[in-house]
């Protein structure tokens, strides 16, 4: 082995390096940007600035990833996080091709992209537990024993039954109110009709007589 590849081994196997690479990627999943090349460097050079520089950047970490549990709306990331030791084997996919022991498991910005695409259905898995806590407390379990309910007649009566009935009046009244609007519409309008047949009657006859005055005026 050349005095280059065992340099370059040494490198791929510094594990303050390998740690520092792993924030570096931390520092992009929760922050949103890679550190300069700079600061990489500077933390790289000492090994006294190095545990300095780490440690900070550690604690810069955690104050990222609280506060990006503690703004969001619901429990549900925060309590997996808290849980990650338990629900670590969730992160490894089952895969049946034979792979190596490096590319069998997943990488952490694998795993951090995993737990945040996943918060709708965390979310919505920590719903419907909850839904099936609420049947199990109340004795529905097991599918098809909705209708063995206790559910008294005084309580399906005032919940179903009077509604209905109340509903139902409520829609004959309305309809007696319609048909009697409609009924003295239309003998508005046909009082309307006999008056207007009265007038014409009238105007006629009176036309008629001026017209018989006219002829039998005597001349001047």
């Amino acid at each position: 082995m050349t005095t280059t590849e065992q340099s370059k081994q040494e490198e791929e196997d510094d594990p303050i390096l390998a740690l520092d690479l792993r924030l570096r990627l931390l520092e992009c999943v929760f922050a949103g940007a890679l550190s300069s090349s700079d600061s990489f460097t500077a933390t790289t050079t000492t090994q006294n600035g190095n545990k300095t520089s780490i440690a900070l950047r550690l604690e810069r970490l955690l104050a990222h990833l609280t506060t990006i549990l503690d703004t969001k709306p619901n429990d549900a990331i925060r309590r997996f996080v808290q849980s990650y030791d338990l629900n670590e084997p969730l992160l490894h996919l089952p895969n049946p091709l034979p792979t190596t022991k490096e590319t069998s498991q997943l990488s952490l910005n694998e795993k951090a992209s995993l737990v945040f695409e996943a918060e709708p259905e965390i979310v919505q898995v920590e719903r419907d537990l909850r839904e099936i806590e609420v049947l199990d407390n109340r004795g529905f379990v097991g599918a098809g024993k909705l209708v063995n309910g206790d559910w008294t007649d005084e309580e399906l009566s005032s919940t179903i039954v009077k509604p209905l009935q109340e509903s139902t009046k409520s829609i004959q009244e309305l309809e007696q109110r319609i048909t009697s609007l409609m009924s003295d519409y239309d003998s508005y309008v046909n009082a309307l009709s006999e008056i207007f047949v009265s007038w014409d009657s009238i105007l006629s006859s009176i036309e008629l007589d001026l017209h018989k005055l006219q002829i039998h005026k005597p001349s001047s």
